[in-house]
């Protein structure tokens, strides 16, 4: 059934002229097009890992100065 309802979502989107079916879903939205989807994901990737680096290093500093380690495992991100 999955596959089928994802087979007829991709010929609709056909049938309107769109590429495939998240094109067709990004008219309504502001993105309009997955280009400017990507442009956006980009754009927060590249301002946001420098953000993310420096917390990283701020849980390592503190899980250092409690047990000795600066490993930080998933379990550690409840800091």
């Amino acid at each position: 059934l999955l596959e089928e309802a994802v087979q007829l979502r991709f010929e609709c989107a056909k049938l309107l002229g769109y590429g495939n079916h998240a094109e067709a879903q990004l008219e309504d939205s502001l993105a309009k097009n997955p280009s400017l989807v990507m442009e956006f994901e980009k754009d927060l990737i590249e301002k946001l890992t420098p953000l993310g680096k420096k917390e990283l290093e701020i849980l390592r500093d503190l899980k250092r100065k409690e047990t000795g380690s600066n490993e930080v495992g998933s379990w550690d991100y409840h800091y």
